[in-house]
């Protein structure tokens, strides 16, 4: 797909060749795994529920294509979404969010981006809102120190202590770590390792935790420290990691074809990149 020439130029050209766009997903929940050395460790299980390339648009210089995912009935939606979905020719979605790319990596509306849109072994950010625990005190907040238990302290154990100063300057600096609400904020998760690609399932499995609840919905896209350094796709691409393995060749701009069948695990880094440690008895 290419963009019209009056919206290309609006783009800005230093944009870094590769920026693939990212992907859409529900988390479904957690598990346990274990590596080829029988070593436990924990993954979150991604759910890529009919998500979709829909349109694009140019903010502040940046190409941004918008992402779908799930369905919706047009029942729900207002005027201007309802329109919006008629003149794609696509079925209403969910949730939306708009990803920054490259115009070589644009995708037609209607496109749909699979669990096969990532690689095992590659490196991902995970974004979304964290949980939220309401009302909290600015020890379980920020993890302050409190007062000692005992020795002159009255019904003030938990407490955070002072917050201002004296006449000069006579007031609370913005921004002062205090008590308040807690979570329900944006948050990511950088650099996590997939584990593996379940293709029947449509599913990413991702090491390690991510935000948001068991049925949140979280977004996942390339890892920005891969793009700085042996980056996966794009000039560069031939570089070594700092671990001596080379970047995945990801499919640009997304995986075409029929779906692939199966699981497909990361078997972990090569033996000839894993430093073992002798311990002396």
């Amino acid at each position: 797909m290419s963009l019209p020439p009056a919206l290309l130029t609006r783009v800005n050209p230093k944009l870094r060749i590769g920026h693939r766009v990212g992907a859409l997903a529900f988390k479904l929940g957690m598990m346990s795994m274990y590596d080829r050395w029988g070593r436990m460790f924990p993954a979150t299980v991604l759910h890529l529920d009919n998500c979709m390339a829909l349109g694009t648009r140019v903010n502040h210089s940046s190409l941004l294509q918008e992402v779908g995912l799930g369905v919706k009935s047009l029942k729900q939606l207002d005027k201007p979404q309802r329109v919006y979905f008629e003149k794609l020719g696509v079925e209403a979605r969910r949730k939306l969010k708009a990803f920054s790319i490259h115009p070589t990596a644009l995708l037609p509306p209607g496109t749909p981006i699979r669990a096969a849109h990532f690689l095992p072994g590659q490196h991902v950010d995970v974004q979304g809102v964290s949980i939220g625990k309401g009302f909290a005190g600015a020890m379980k907040r920020w993890g302050f120190k409190g007062f000692p238990a005992s020795h002159g302290h009255s019904l003030s154990h938990r407490s955070m202590g002072a917050t201002g100063c004296r006449t000069d300057p006579g007031r609370v600096f913005k921004g002062k770590k205090m008590h308040g609400h807690m979570g329900a904020k944006n948050a990511t998760e950088l650099h996590l390792r997939v584990v593996r690609i379940d293709h029947d399932r449509n599913c990413v499995l991702v090491r390690g935790a991510v935000p948001g609840p068991t049925g949140g919905i979280v977004s996942i896209r390339d890892s920005v420290r891969e793009r700085g350094r042996g980056r996966e796709w794009g000039p560069g691409a031939h570089k070594q990691r700092l671990d001596g393995t080379k970047p995945l060749p990801l499919p640009y701009p997304t995986y075409r074809g029929d779906p692939p069948s199966g699981q497909v695990d990361w078997e972990g880094p090569p033996a000839d990149t894993v430093t073992i440690v002798a311990q002396d008895q």
